[in-house]
């Protein structure tokens, strides 16, 4: 293996022409810094190594991975446990689970549950929070090892004769097992935080989260910095290494408004509103439209689209709700096609939608605010639905038309003829507890909507009218919902689907799901959205004209107002538009 490990090496260092290539030469001197910080032992001959390690090392190749950061692009060093076979040996029976950027939330709410029935100023001073941000310096590279021997790397030098080896006393980049085992250093300082200092922490990875009361000051941080402290460097170990320590010049002390894990977190909204507010930071929103704009003039390629979807997808968490989701898809759909990297019209409309939420120094993507006390104010409650039918036109604009196009009767694959169009009729009831206001109505997609969901030549457009008629409610009545929080029931899953996660792999409903959670944002509304059989859904009879039973029930029959063709394939961010009209002086509903 060390032959074979010695030949690769050696192969990748120089090109065809005998030259040190630019990446070997990378490897190099990130190697060196790695060195100089005392985080490598080498270097060694193999004689050395077979001294260290009486029982045999298993040497591995490196590569250096090219990192673009603001300061200007960087190479880290990931050494190839893949490729000589240590990752395929080692068993991970075991799994990580990070928690995310709400864990301040999730504190806030569990200290509202046990100030429940307390006094209002004691509420208040409970719920008083800060939250720091710690990073632990070459975190990986200073946690020590069982097994350094196999974490040998071998290294060509053309400046030095014969090959050179070193080996980490540390976690390397590149194996499997690394990231399983080097967790379990800061699990145990988050265990002696929460037991010994009574504080709430957790981590990502080597990035140390601290939620603490306003009245303890800076403890919950000073305990952390301690407890690092004494777990020391290891002590009696052979090789020099440095001890782990907290990164100062990545600290963020305790503060009601800090950032941390790419995101802005605000708990001054705490005491008197009883939400937390997350945002994007300005460096990750600029970062995500200047990838959008290098893809609208460049092209971009199915790895750049994975890449892009992951940067736009990360942002879009601290977006309420599903916002933005459904814009994504031109993403996924280049990412499973690979080959082209036109910049095609469906991705051009997605990143008009980015800009129009996040250009300017005041950006329009409506923030996340998670609450922690729950809504005293009962929801409203909606139920829709949708009918369809085909139809023909008139028998005189059918008369080019072959006989076999005049039947009622289409075989699934014969393509759809011109002059057919479909019925859609929607229908929906609304009850509002708090006052006993009830409505019913009917309405039917415009024959511009028809006609943009024909050129799909399906065979039904249920699950669109389905989505179309889950949309209207808050389209016609922007103001009642304004706000609130909803608890809307339908009979079409595809719908609902769309709908709840924010995403379809069809454009239609991707379109319908993203106008939903934009007006949705902007009128400050939060709906949960459940299924209900199709002949318990009261919506079905408005939805074929029938309002016999709702009348009987007290609902007004009023006119609903169905999404226009030009409002569905226009600008996205009108929707948001529409909703900020009615929402805009509410607070996220609880």
């Amino acid at each position: 293996m060390r032959r074979q490990v010695d030949g690769r090496v050696r192969r990748a260092a120089v090109d065809r022409y005998g030259q040190f290539t630019t990446a070997a030469d990378a490897v190099r001197n990130c190697t060196k810094k790695e060195r100089d910080k005392n985080l490598l032992v080498g270097p060694l001959t193999w004689r050395d190594v077979q001294r260290v390690c009486p029982d045999g090392a298993i040497p591995m190749p490196r590569f250096a991975k090219l990192e673009l950061k603001e300061t200007g692009p960087t190479y880290r060093c990931i050494d190839d446990g893949q490729w000589v076979g240590i990752n395929n040996c080692t068993r991970t029976t075991e799994t990580i689970a990070n928690p995310s950027f709400v864990f301040s939330a999730i504190v806030a709410r569990l200290a509202a549950m046990l100030l429940r029935g307390a006094p209002l100023p004691a509420i208040k001073q409970g719920l008083s929070w800060r939250a720091a941000f710690l990073d632990q310096k070459s975190a990986f590279k200073t946690i020590p090892t069982s097994q350094p021997c196999l974490m040998v790397i071998a290294l060509w030098d053309p400046d030095v004769p014969g090959m050179r080896y070193y080996y980490h006393p540390g976690h390397p980049f590149g194996l499997t097992s690394a990231v399983i085992n080097f967790a379990q250093s800061p699990e145990i300082v988050v265990a002696a935080m929460r037991e010994i200092c009574g504080a709430p922490a957790d981590h990502y990875v080597d990035d140390y989260m601290l939620v603490d009361l306003e009245s303890g000051g800076h403890s919950a941080q000073r305990c952390l910095e301690s407890l690092i402290d004494a777990l020391g460097d290891g002590g009696g170990r052979r090789e020099p290494r440095r001890a782990q320590r907290l990164d100062p010049e990545k600290t963020k002390p305790m503060a009601t408004r800090n950032f941390g894990l790419g995101v802005n977190i605000d708990l001054t909204t705490l005491p008197d509103h009883g939400y937390v507010t997350f945002t994007p930071t300005d460096r990750r929103r600029l970062k995500v439209l200047a990838q959008w704009q290098e893809a609208s003039e460049h092209g971009i390629s199915s790895g750049s689209a994975a890449h892009l979807m992951g940067t736009s997808g990360f942002l879009l968490e601290t977006a309420c709700a599903r916002v933005g989701r459904a814009a994504l898809l031109p993403l996924v759909d280049r990412q499973n096609h690979p080959g082209p990297t036109a910049f095609t019209p469906a991705m051009r409309r997605s990143h008009a939608f980015f800009r129009a939420l996040l250009e300017g120094e005041t950006p329009r993507l409506p923030p996340l605010r998670i609450p922690i006390v729950a809504d005293s104010k009962p929801p409203i409650l909606v139920y829709s639905d949708a009918a369809f039918s085909w139809r023909r036109k008139r028998t005189r604009d059918c008369e080019a038309q072959s006989q076999r196009s005049r039947e009622h009767y289409l075989s699934r694959n014969d393509p759809l003829p011109e002059p057919w169009q479909f019925n859609g009729e929607l229908g929906m009831m609304i009850h509002d507890p708090i006052d006993g206001w009830t409505v019913v109505a009917s309405g039917r997609p415009d024959i511009d909507t028809v006609r943009h969901y024909m050129r799909r030549e399906r065979r039904t457009y249920i699950a669109q009218l389905e989505g179309l008629g889950m949309l209207a409610p808050y389209y016609t009545f922007p103001q009642r919902f304004a706000g609130r929080r909803v608890v809307h029931f339908a009979d079409n899953t595809v719908a609902i689907s769309a709908l709840v996660h924010g995403y379809s792999a069809s454009v239609d409903m991707a379109d319908i799901s993203n106008a939903y959670h934009l007006l949705a944002a902007g009128l400050r509304t939060a709906a949960y959205f459940d299924y209900v059989p199709s002949a318990a859904n009261i919506a079905d009879l408005p939805s074929r004209g029938d309002f016999a039973l709702p009348r009987a029930l007290g609902a007004d029959v009023v006119e609903m107002r169905v999404p226009t063709h030009a409002m569905l394939t226009g600008p996205l961010e009108a929707w948001l538009q529409v909703g900020e009209q009615h929402g805009q002086h509410y607070d996220w509903p609880t």
